[in-house]
């Protein structure tokens, strides 16, 4: 991640936005002044008392791709079964944007691959 605090009022960021022609990361609050880019993964407790991350893939939007097309799915196709938007989807497997544990869970169940580790 490019910075952990908001570059507008220093609280922890979550959001990587567009402010003013620059890209920067924002909290919550301060989203309102941008355009969002990307939502970082936060790390929720897990049910079994851990956290819930990215696991120690290399490039997970490429694994998504790769998985999406070993099992001949077009991008529409799998944006409609885990009801995503295509577009979204699509910059995940650019790796542009992060996942969020939700959609992250589903690519798992749809794909059979592993995205999420537990801590």
């Amino acid at each position: 991640m490019l910075a952990e605090y908001c570059q507008v009022c220093g609280k922890p960021a979550s959001t990587e936005a567009f402010l003013e022609g620059a890209r920067v990361w924002l909290c919550a609050k301060c989203m309102r002044f941008g355009k969002a880019v990307a939502v970082r993964l936060k790390a929720p407790q897990a049910r079994a008392g851990g956290s819930v991350e990215l696991g120690e893939i290399d490039d997970p939007g490429g694994a998504v791709k790769r998985a999406r097309e070993a099992r001949r799915i077009s991008v529409g196709d799998l944006a409609k079964k885990i009801f995503v938007n295509e577009k979204e989807l699509m910059k995940i497997e650019r790796g542009e944007l992060v996942p969020s544990e939700g959609v992250a869970r589903k690519l798992e169940r749809e794909l059979g691959i592993k995205l999420l580790e537990t801590k």
